[in-house]
């Protein structure tokens, strides 16, 4: 099977009957206590290959692996995408939760979106399912945050996979939780009221399992609590990087944003690790095997009000260690909140699946950072999609600078797009390899006056070279 066609969604949450039942898109179902509901999901497939149409097809899952629904079959032409938002099947998928496998004859990426009225984030679902995962965060109320996780069978034949929960600085296990699973199912594992996980404290997780798994992340705020409309959710790692990860979105009170960074050991050995700024700035941490570390970036003082950063992140110890970041973005004024997944590789080539300008009161922007060492690249936006009327949209956008190191935004509602404009985005750099985070926020009248997190952000795909 190649991975690469398949996109595996852990899962996939529709508008529920009950108000009353807090079952979320994709890791979290109605026994994890997610505050608010009912959830709904859209997400967006892009076929990467340019030239050639793929033919595709979905199917969700009940969580004992039987099949709710099969969609017919569909096409995508070459550089475009499809667009799915599950209320629209109606009485064809009943309200729950649910995992999802999107299939295709070429490689694809899909981008998951899933909200309640008050709060939503975006994921890239995973192509490359592993028999091992790891999530830097796991939290029983972490200064108010809780996470559950959401496992996925994606090996064709039940299995139990075990999940195990590291403190700071430990090489042994704190906690471990075994879940059966079913072939093609799912199951919530929520660390909220875990006993042997303490309060206000960073946590890490691997999960392992007899054949391939594919996890969803989702941290969430407390009932009561200041960030109770704070949502954030990414897919699980199925394995670290010796190379250096890059981070191009770093921000400490830029217009009310903040971010922090979760970098975590997946190695057999301890790490010291080096973050270096977009202004030179270095922190070096140390870093057990299986452990993380939270770098709060926000409390930088190098890091100037207003102005939009990058990092990278490096192994300077003796012994390089397999390495995975996470960064985490919000603001405490208007409450947005989402996570993005630092990236150990970049390409001249990226798309977008998701770029919206004034889309029911979302707009979207691309971040993308320079990772070569020296010199300028200038970085090109091509836009392919539909306006609220449904006529195509083809355009090339506007072009920036970019000098080594260093990020810049090609933001969507600059563009001469229509409003209302839902479509893809190809990126492209001139002379250096870059990488890219999307966001997406509903920051139009009225709704960015609410108290709601209504932010999202993904990781740009590399494009396959055709």
């Amino acid at each position: 099977m190649n991975h690469k066609r398949k996109a595996f969604v852990a899962a996939v949450s529709l508008l529920a009957s009950l108000a009353t039942v807090p079952s979320t898109h994709a890791q979290v179902g109605a026994q994890a206590g997610v505050p608010g509901g009912p959830y709904a999901t859209a997400f967006r497939v892009q076929n990467l290959d340019s030239v050639n149409t793929a033919k595709c097809s979905y199917q969700m899952f009940n969580d004992n692996g039987s099949a709710a629904y099969s969609s017919p079959e569909f096409t995508i032409a070459g550089g475009s995408s499809a667009y799915v938002y599950t209320p629209d099947l109606g009485a064809s998928l009943p309200s729950g939760t649910f995992s999802g496998v999107v299939s295709c004859d070429r490689d694809v990426a899909a981008v998951v979106n899933f909200s309640d009225p008050n709060k939503g984030d975006a994921y890239v679902g995973t192509t490359d399912p592993s028999p091992t995962l790891y999530t830097p965060s796991a939290y029983d109320n972490y200064y108010g945050y809780y996470t559950s996780l959401r496992i996925m069978d994606a090996s064709g034949t039940a299995q139990t996979a075990r999940v195990e929960f590291y403190a700071p600085g430990s090489t042994a296990p704190v906690a471990t939780r075994d879940v059966p699973l079913a072939a093609n199912g799912a199951a919530t594992v929520d660390q909220g009221g875990m006993a042997e996980l303490q309060q206000d404290i960073s946590y890490s997780a691997k999960i392992t399992g007899a054949g391939d798994l594919a996890a969803t992340v989702t941290i969430f705020g407390g009932t009561g609590t200041p960030v109770a409309n704070q949502l954030y959710a990414f897919s699980g790692f199925a394995g670290g990087s010796t190379s250096t990860i890059y981070t191009p979105v770093i921000m400490r009170d830029f217009y009310g944003y903040n971010t922090a960074t979760t970098i975590q050991n997946v190695g057999g050995g301890a790490a010291r690790v080096r973050v270096t700024y977009s202004n030179g700035t270095q922190r070096e941490f140390d870093i057990a095997a299986n452990s993380s570390v939270v770098v709060a970036n926000f409390q930088e003082t190098t890091l100037q009000q207003n102005v939009l950063y990058s990092a990278k992140i490096d192994n300077v110890g003796a012994s390089a260690q397999p390495l995975i970041v996470t960064v985490n973005e919000s603001t405490p004024t208007t409450n947005r909140a989402t996570t993005y997944e630092g990236m150990s590789a970049g390409a001249k080539n990226l798309v977008a699946p998701v770029v919206m300008k004034g889309f029911y009161g979302y707009n979207s922007s691309v971040t993308c950072q320079n990772i070569e060492t020296s010199g300028t690249t200038r970085v090109g936006i091509t836009y392919k999609g539909k306006d609220l009327a449904g006529n195509d949209v083809n355009l090339t956008g506007i072009s920036k600078d970019i000098p080594a190191g260093q990020t810049n935004i090609l933001y969507q509602p600059d563009e001469a797009l229509p409003a209302g404009f839902l479509g893809s985005a190809v990126i492209t750099s001139t002379t250096g390899n870059i990488v890219c985070v999307a966001n997406q926020d509903q920051n139009m009248a009225p709704e960015v006056s609410r108290n709601a997190d209504l932010l999202g952000a993904y990781d740009l795909i590399l494009k396959p070279a055709q």
